[in-house]
C-alpha cells in the first residue's frame, strides 16, 4: 500500500478542465447538467494499476492556488483464472499459456496480490466439477512477494485434461471474493479455448455416442448463459469484481467479447460488444498474443 502527495489546485475558469454532455463541450464558467463528464487525454479505466513508483509532481499556474493532501492508492488483488482443459493441449496452446502467465508474473511488482486457480480442478484438488471446488483457489491471493514461487511450481505441476467446467470456476471464484477479507480492487483475468460445459449449470446432459446434437447445442446455450450470469452478478456487487477475458479463436468471439462487457472490462471504449471487447489468442500466436495481453491488462506501456 503506497502513500503519496497529492496536489488539489483551484483553478479560475481559464484553467478548468472542459466537460462533454452528448455533441456538447462546456467549461467551467457554464452550469453543468446531470450528464456531464471530464474528458480525459487517455483512458487507464480498464488498466490494472500498479504500485506508484515516486511522488507526482503537478505544476502550479498563477491563476491557481494549492493544497496538498495524502492519497492513499488501494491494493490490487487479481485471481487468474485459466482453461486446463483437454483441448489445451493441441497446438501448444498449455505451454505458451504458461509461459505467458510466467512472464506475467515476472513482471509484477511484489507488492501485486495474486491467486490461481484451473478448471478443471488438478486430480487431489478436492471433488471437481463442484462450485464448492472453486471457493478457495488452488493458490490462494497473497503478495506476489510471498507466493510466486508457489505460483510458477503449481503451473508447472499441471497439465491439461478433461471438460470445461467454467461455470464451476466463475461460480467459486466469486464465492471466493464474497468472503474475501482483504482490502483493495478485484480482479479476474479468465483464459480459456473453449465453450463451458454442463458442469454447475442446469443445462441438460446429452448423448455422446451418437451425438444428439439439439442436445448439445441447447446444452451450449444454457451453460453459456449461466456463466454470464455468473460474471454479471460478480461485477455488479459490491464491490465489484472486474473480469477480462483472453480467448482463442476454439471460443466464441461473440460469447467471449460480450464476457468482457458484462465484466466491465471492455477492450476499448467503443469496442463492439458481440466481436472485439476480449484479448483474442490466435492459434499460431498464442504465447505472443497472450503476453501482449496481459501486458495490457496489467497496464504495462
Amino acid at each position: 500500500m503506497t502513500l503519496g502527495a497529492m496536489a488539489l489546485v483551484a483553478c479560475s475558469p481559464e484553467g478548468a478542465p472542459t466537460f462533454t454532455t452528448g455533441n456538447n463541450r462546456l467549461d467551467a464558467s457554464t452550469a453543468l447538467p446531470a450528464d456531464a463528464v471530464p474528458t480525459f487525454e487517455a483512458s487507464t479505466r480498464d488498466a490494472i494499476p500498479v504500485p506508484d513508483r515516486g511522488t507526482v509532481v503537478i505544476s502550479e499556474d498563477a491563476s491557481c492556488s494549492t493544497t496538498t493532501a495524502d492519497a492513499r492508492r488501494l491494493p490490487v488483488n487479481l485471481l487468474i483464472v485459466l482453461d486446463r482443459s483437454g483441448s489445451m493441449s493441441e497446438r501448444g496452446k498449455w505451454a505458451a499459456a504458461q509461459s505467458g502467465l510466467r512472464t506475467l508474473l515476472g513482471r509484477l511488482d511484489g507488492s501485486i496480490r495474486v491467486g490461481l486457480t484451473m478448471f478443471p480442478a488438478p486430480a487431489g484438488a478436492g471433488a471437481a466439477d463442484r462450485v464448492t471446488t472453486y471457493n478457495t483457489p488452488l493458490v490462494p491471493i497473497a503478495a506476489l512477494s510471498t507466493n510466486r514461487a508457489r505460483l510458477d511450481s503449481v503451473l508447472s505441476g499441471a497439465s491439461p485434461s478433461g471438460n470445461t467446467p467454467m461455470n464451476c470456476a466463475t461460480e467459486g471464484s466469486r464465492n471466493y471474493f464474497g468472503e474475501f477479507p482483504m482490502d483493495g480492487s478485484r480482479n479476474v483475468i479468465l483464459i480459456t479455448d473453449g465453450a463451458p460445459t454442463a458442469e454447475c449449470t442446469t443445462a441438460p446432459m446429452c448423448a455422446l455416442i451418437p451425438p444428439d446434437f439439439a442436445c448439445l447445442l441447447a446444452q451450449g446455450n444454457v451453460a453459456s448463459n449461466e456463466v454470464r450470469v455468473s460474471v454479471a452478478r460478480g461485477a455488479r456487487g459490491t464491490p465489484p469484481i472486474r473480469y477480462f477475458v483472453a480467448g482463442t479463436p476454439d471460443a466464441s468471439d461473440t460469447f467471449l467479447s460480450d464476457l468482457a462487457f458484462t465484466g466491465n472490462t471492455p477492450r476499448t471504449p467503443d469496442c463492439q460488444r458481440t466481436t472485439s471487447c476480449h484479448y483474442r489468442l490466435e492459434t499460431g500466436t498464442f504465447e505472443a498474443d497472450l503476453t501482449r495481453a496481459l501486458d495490457e491488462i496489467r497496464g504495462a506501456p
